[in-house]
């Protein structure tokens, strides 16, 4: 009885050696986000820093940057991120009901910390984008 009880798990351990294959499903395709980017580095720009632009599927934009140099310590509510075309204002990058004090800090070397924040608008698609147009860093009296 012991040899039979023995062939028999033999039997069904080879049988049973590779289970069927199933694959797993496939994530499904989301739209992919648009990127755009803004390098300040090269004369005559005051500043020295980055701006990325990350269009989301909800025609949302994240704005995340930072400066090396170029603004002045304790004027954050002063200065103006604007958006031009070749003859007029598309768009002020001020979130809605902010100021640039709740958005990023200068530091006394004139650098930035790292900010990032959100915008209701598409802005590397659209009427409003910056691909192809002018982003101008302002406060009163001078651009950047």
């Amino acid at each position: 009885d012991s040899t039979l009880l023995l062939d028999e798990f033999i039997s069904v351990s080879y049988k049973d050696k590779r289970p069927p294959h199933i694959p797993s499903p496939r994530p499904p395709r989301l739209p992919r986000s648009k990127r755009a980017y803004v390098k300040f580095n090269d004369p005559p720009d005051v500043t020295n820093g980055t701006m990325v632009f990350w269009e989301t599927p909800s025609n949302k934009t994240i704005i995340v940057g930072q400066f090396s140099s170029g603004f002045s310590e304790g004027d954050e509510k002063k200065y103006t991120f604007k958006v031009y075309n070749e003859t007029s204002e598309l768009i002020d990058l001020k979130p809605k009901d902010e100021t640039f004090d709740k958005l990023f800090k200068i530091r006394s070397d004139g650098a930035t910390d790292a900010f990032l924040f959100v915008l209701d608008t598409p802005l590397v698609t659209g009427n409003h984008s910056v691909v192809g147009n002018y982003l101008v860093i302002g406060r009163p009296g001078s651009l950047l």
